[in-house]
């Protein structure tokens, strides 16, 4: 009986180290995922024209007339 305790202590003592780490992890990722919007926002007003994506198929081309040849 008294070693059940002890591994029961034991096991105890484990899961709550593990459940501390795993929750220093988690605000840890959660602190630089802060930093990084944070960071991304300084450059939301200067640098949103280059964010733009110009898509367009080959039907909607501008045509060239009068290439010259080289």
């Amino acid at each position: 009986m008294r070693h059940l305790l002890l591994l029961l202590l034991i096991d105890g003592l484990l899961l709550k180290h593990f459940l501390c780490a795993l929750s220093f992890k988690r605000r840890v990722v959660a602190r630089v995922f802060i930093q990084r919007l944070i960071f991304n926002m300084h450059n939301a007003i200067d640098d949103w024209v280059e964010e733009i994506a110009v898509m367009g198929n080959q039907d909607q081309r501008a045509g060239v007339a009068l290439q010259p040849t080289l």
